[in-house]
């Protein structure tokens, strides 16, 4: 799961023009459709085989702040292009207009994080210009960011609206006021920043189900579907390349192994005997079990 927070404050009349607003607004939503498609499980059931114009409920939302009276141009509120926008799209052929009703639907009336949060006693400050952030979407998400977890971005991400040089970066680095403790918040403003951030399965020859080829090493019994799903949640270490998941009583381990245009692909295949690894990486199955309670890695 991963707690979306919706940037208010990215609102700030960056729109030469109501049409130009609105392409704002349906890049947002496309957005926040990518997002939706990183999935998450319910126990160790995957979620397969759903439209990802409809996986609205697969991630926590919340907004900041009321976005209805924000300015998307000098003149007009984030309220007026949406009107416009969904005036535009009444002759559009496919279902882009249901689809951008929805998100906004979701958007706005998402719950405010303030009110989900109220004792969020941690401050933050942006590294780059020393603002206080907190209270703001990049306030929640560094405090909901997790440096070991089962999600992608560290369980939390804020969805800002592209445009605004502020908010126009994929990670923004942060620090506690009170600790010094630093975090990489991850901001979405283009799909581009979802889909270079989301981990990308490839199966590899050598970790075929039934192998048949010299070199097999331990195999990959998940369909590409569902390995991508378990990828999707798998834990990252710092300082360290490969990424570990666990499903349906076993462990995955997913590696490296090349970039396709901005998409980082990995390959995996599942751990027989958990007890084998623990004997060659206990530094990292030692984290995994004391953060995570991966009962299979206990010393």
């Amino acid at each position: 799961m991963i707690r979306v927070f919706f940037n208010s404050q990215s609102c700030n009349s960056q729109a030469p023009s109501q049409h130009d607003a609105g392409n704002l607004l349906q890049q947002m939503m496309e957005t926040v459709e990518h997002l939706d498609a990183i999935e998450r499980s319910d126990h160790d059931s995957i979620l397969t085989n759903r439209d990802p114009h409809v996986r609205d409920n697969l991630h926590e939302y919340y907004r900041d702040g009321h976005f209805e009276s924000q300015l998307l141009t000098e003149t007009h509120t984030f309220k007026n292009i949406v009107e416009y926008w969904l005036h535009y799209l009444r002759k559009s052929p496919d279902p882009t207009r249901d689809r951008f009703l929805k998100f906004v639907r979701n958007l706005t009336s998402s719950p405010l994080a303030r009110e989900v949060f109220p004792d969020t006693a941690t401050q933050w400050k942006r590294i780059d210009n020393n603002e206080d952030i907190s209270r703001t979407a990049l306030g929640y998400a560094a405090h909901c960011t997790s440096l070991i977890c089962e999600a992608t971005g560290g369980g939390a991400a804020v969805v800002s609206i592209s445009g605004s040089k502020k908010y126009d970066m994929m990670a923004i680095e942060v620090q506690s006021l009170h600790t010094n403790e630093r975090r990489l918040v991850w901001n979405v403003a283009h799909p581009d920043h979802v889909i270079a951030q989301r981990r990308w399965y490839e199966a590899h020859r050598k970790h075929l189900p039934n192998p048949t080829l010299q070199g097999y090493v331990s195999a990959m019994d998940l369909s590409d579907e569902e390995a991508q799903q378990v990828l999707d949640r798998a834990v990252e270490i710092k300082g360290e390349r490969r990424l570990f998941a666990r499903y349906r009583g076993f462990i995955y381990i997913f590696s490296f192994h090349d970039h396709r245009g901005n998409k980082r692909m990995y390959h995996g295949y599942r751990v027989d005997d958990p007890r084998q690894i623990r004997t060659r990486m206990v530094d990292i199955c030692n984290r995994l079990y004391k953060d995570l309670q991966w009962e299979e890695l206990a010393p």
